[in-house]
């Protein structure tokens, strides 16, 4: 219970705070109280519940999301505190059309995959731990140095592949007519890197990414790196502000923004 305290804890200090406190500075709000606000995040998140504030901070508006990898549905990771979930207006991609058909009760749903341009792409099915289900095939040489234990070899194996119709994350959001995005959440198993270079236009105006990235060694044959990921975001003008590493340290998730915190 501790530890499930602490990450909703410092889930929501990563991103709702930053979120609110450019609203703050857009309202001309003291930096005093904004510090203060900070610090208070920080110790007492386990604590205090800022649905009240937030509330009153968008009015009407819904902070616009979109999560590249939804199966489960939104925040199915529970980066944000679960209560916190209404405050999105949530869009959601998954490839596979059962899992997509569980998420009818969403307003936006993408039944298609994300790639660095329109093609048709093999998507290697992982039915025994559907979550790690890729466009690349898992590289059982990599196995041990990412921890996983020879009993559960069995449940990295590609069951079947099937062909999906792959298209650009831009050309995906201009047909819902959706311009900007205040979070950016990519976890697709290694091919986060042919995501973000299909998102070419909508990458001026996004505010904050999250994105699961490869240290080295990586799971799957071929996939993309941190390097190619962190340098990518860097020419868009993206710093990155943290990185939640694995027990292993071969991957992890890292937030990058453009706003001066």
């Amino acid at each position: 219970m501790k530890k499930k305290i602490l990450k909703l804890f410092r889930s929501l200090s990563k991103i709702m705070l930053p979120i609110l406190f450019k609203i703050l500075i857009y309202l001309k709000l003291n930096r005093r109280f904004i510090n203060f606000l900070n610090e208070k995040s920080y110790k007492s998140n386990d604590v205090y519940n800022f649905n009240e504030i937030i509330k009153n901070l968008l009015r009407n508006k819904k902070i616009i999301a979109l999560d590249v990898g939804a199966q489960g549905g939104f925040n199915s990771d529970n980066f944000f505190p679960n209560k916190y979930n209404h405050f999105f207006n949530n869009i959601l991609v998954e490839p596979i059309k059962a899992e997509a058909d569980k998420l009818k009760e969403e307003k936006f749903v993408i039944n298609k995959g994300l790639w660095s341009k329109k093609e048709n792409k093999k998507l290697y099915i992982l039915e025994n731990r559907l979550g790690s289900t890729s466009m690349y095939i898992p590289d059982e040489e990599a196995f041990d140095l990412h921890d996983i234990n020879s009993n559960d070899f069995e449940n990295y194996k590609v069951t079947r592949t099937i062909e999906i119709e792959c298209d650009t994350l831009s050309s995906q959001l201009s047909g819902l007519n959706i311009e900007l995005l205040d979070y950016l959440k990519i976890d697709t198993q290694g091919a986060e890197f042919k995501v973000l270079k299909g998102a070419s236009k909508l990458l001026e105006k996004v505010n904050y990414i999250n994105c699961e990235v490869t240290f080295h060694s990586p799971l799957y044959q071929n996939n993309s790196t941190f390097g190619e990921v962190n340098c990518l975001l860097e020419s868009y003008g993206f710093r990155r502000i943290h990185v939640d590493y694995c027990t292993e340290g071969n991957w992890g998730d890292a937030l990058y923004t453009k706003e001066a915190l």
